[in-house]
């Protein structure tokens, strides 16, 4: 699921760790985490300010992360997630030479300042004034992830005290993130019925179904993920094959209860404030319950994302560049036998393992859906045996098909990430053109 959990998780993990960056890191953009005390709590506001050189003697607030704050908490009664905010990051466009950023803070009557220096290879400088930062480095093997540092929990050195603040003065805001969620129907169907509340009742696509016609592109536009989507789900209950031909209702399956088997499009945006620091956005493609549709998710311009490579292991920030493909399923496309067991076929798609055992009232429903005693990584071994689970892993990219794969298909992306699902035939159709 799309869910902020993972996000606090690995971000304390990676605050215990000071290894140095890897050689070939894409220096584009730098992320910076600040110390995780108590529940997430940071000791006081921050301001940040770019340099014109090492001096600092010329700043400019930054825009989007000039005010650094706690990301605002989104407690259950406002429709979040509840518990403590991830930790707050920030993230940095870079220029490709040694770049100088300033923080100041306020203490009382008085201010503190440091200097941060990245250079041109994405390291931390000697014009580094700042204490306690440590570069983080991804896990052996990855190249191209993007700078990560980690602030310590006392920044400011005691020589930097003084009575005047910066000039400019510092400004208590940031730009609000320009962010938005875009649905294309590239199947082979004239019209698809994407529905957003979880009940496939859209009576031909009626009573809250939206119904996306071929190659026209849907957008949820900023200003309504801008108060926060809190495990947002894009499923398709229905489709049309052609014109003037009626509604076909997918995504319900034969099963005494009528088992879900359709493809989850999942996304948390964190509320955006301008008086916080923005929080995470979050979004996968799941095929946890099976599959209806084929999808893809790519970025709509280039997005710093935080993924890992394997359940547990050591996360890092990655750079997909404007309409990249971070994840999809199918990556080729084959026949409906050839992607999904027999037993598991229903209707114009596939159950998983866990939804077929659910409708079927199974004893080995909690193995196949780890629930229960199985409910860990090391107990739910049975899953990732079966042919469900081979076949999609061998035919997609980064989307997961069991409980314990969310790392596969996990993104965890700047404030401001913009992505775009295009939906497509999930196996080989003869195409209607018309």
């Amino acid at each position: 699921m799309a869910t902020v959990t993972p996000i606090i998780r690995t971000a304390l993990a990676l605050n215990l760790l000071g290894l140095s960056l890897a050689a070939t890191a894409d220096t584009s953009k730098a992320i910076i985490g600040f110390p995780v005390l108590g529940e997430g709590e940071l000791s006081s506001d921050l301001y940040l300010y770019s340099c014109a050189d090492s001096s600092c003697a010329s700043i400019t607030q930054l825009p989007d992360y000039g005010h650094i704050t706690n990301v605002h908490r989104w407690p259950k009664s406002l429709n979040g997630p509840g518990g403590p905010a991830p930790q707050t990051w920030v993230f940095l466009t870079l220029n490709g030479s040694d770049q100088y950023f300033q923080f100041w803070q306020q203490v009382d009557t008085q201010w503190q300042s440091c200097i941060f220096e990245i250079t041109a290879s994405g390291e931390n400088g000697p014009g580094t004034t700042c204490v306690g930062v440590v570069s983080v480095a991804p896990p052996s093997g990855v190249t191209g992830n993007l700078p990560y540092f980690n602030m310590g929990a006392a920044m400011f050195p005691p020589s930097s005290t003084q009575a005047s603040a910066p000039s400019p003065a510092p400004q208590p805001n940031n730009t609000l993130p320009s962010r938005t969620l875009t649905y294309t129907n590239a199947t082979s169907n004239v019209k698809l019925c994407l529905q957003t509340d979880s009940s496939f009742a859209h009576t031909n696509c009626g009573n809250g179904g939206i119904a996306l016609k071929r190659n026209t592109p849907y957008v949820i536009p900023a200003e309504d993920l801008q108060n926060g989507v809190n495990s947002g789900l894009g499923q398709i209950a229905a489709f049309k094959a052609k014109p003037g031909s009626r509604w076909v209702n997918t995504g319900k399956g034969s099963g005494s209860n009528g088992q879900v088997y359709a493809t989850n499009l999942e996304y948390t945006y964190w509320p955006a404030s301008a008086a916080n620091t923005g929080g995470p956005t979050t979004i996968d493609i799941s095929l946890v319950n099976g599959f209806n549709v084929g999808a893809k998710l790519s970025v709509n311009s280039d997005t710093a994302c935080y993924i890992a490579d394997s359940e547990g292991g050591t996360p890092y920030f990655m750079l997909y560049k404007a309409n990249s493909v971070l994840a999809q399923f199918p990556n080729a496309a084959k026949t409906l036998t050839a992607t999904c067991p027999a037993d598991e076929q229903v209707g114009r798609g596939c159950y998983s393992p866990c939804a077929s055992a659910t409708a079927q009232q199974s004893s080995d429903a909690d193995q196949y859906c780890c629930a229960n005693a199985y409910n860990t990584a090391a107990s739910c071994t049975l899953p990732p045996t079966t042919d469900y689970v081979t076949n999609i892993d061998g035919n997609s990219t980064r989307v997961y098909s069991w409980a314990f794969e969310d790392y596969r298909g996990t993104f965890t992306c700047e404030p401001a990430a913009s992505f775009t699902f295009t939906l497509i035939d999930p196996y080989a159709v003869v195409a209607k053109t018309k």
